[in-house]
């Protein structure tokens, strides 16, 4: 299997693993909220990518003497995710109270390998800026639950801001037996879910917000 359609197929192009159930690809996330002048700016993300799908998309690249792959070997699979995530919102919803969503534009993003797993660093700008008075919540999901993504324990969101706003990460509960049973009978080529499945994975959400003076 090539680099390139392991990329294509967890984006969206079609699928491409031999496994037959949702999810088929592991994340684990680390993101960033900016504020500037009391005003959502970006939000920037660092997504690590489990081994089995480093793998795949690395197949096609030569390493170096320590398993690792530089930053020019990598960027063509970047320049692929630049291409390929737009239309999946960047698995990213920005949610405002009493305006209309931002636009999320993507600034050229970037690959990192340490050895065994990709790392792909995600920035992430609003466009319009979001009044904090007027932000709801950051979502980070996979509306499909192709893509599992998941937060450490530990510093799995931050806050860059000179507010004294303080930042909260929602961590969803355990899926439900009978709801992970039936996204296991959901074949690797369907990548949108029924609409009865759809509505409950979107539950599964981790929420970002923001509590400010």
């Amino acid at each position: 299997m090539c680099g390139r359609a392991a990329i294509a197929g967890v984006i969206g192009l079609g699928a491409v693993t031999a496994a037959e159930a949702h999810p088929h690809v592991w994340i684990e996330a680390r993101s960033t909220l900016v504020v500037e002048a009391e005003s959502l700016v970006g939000v920037r993300h660092s997504w690590t990518f489990d081994r089995l799908f480093s793998l795949q998309a690395t197949a096609d690249l030569v390493a170096d003497a320590e398993g690792r792959f530089d930053a020019q070997a990598l960027q063509p699979l970047a320049d692929l995710y630049a291409e390929t995530l737009p239309p999946w919102g960047f698995f990213t919803e920005v949610r405002a109270t009493d305006a209309a969503a931002p636009q999320l534009r993507a600034r050229p993003m970037r690959l990192e390998h340490d050895g065994q797993r990709l790392t792909l660093h995600l920035d992430l700008d609003l466009e319009p800026p979001l009044p904090l008075a007027a932000f709801d919540q950051v979502r980070v999901h996979d509306r499909t639950f192709y893509v599992s993504i998941s937060y450490p324990a530990v510093d799995g969101a931050r806050l860059q801001s000179e507010t004294d706003c303080t930042l909260y990460l929602h961590r969803p509960g355990q899926l439900d037996p009978a709801l992970v049973e039936a996204l296991a009978a959901v074949p690797a080529s369907v990548r949108e879910l029924p609409p009865e499945l759809a509505g409950r994975v979107r539950d599964a959400a981790h929420r970002i917000e923001l509590a400010c003076p």
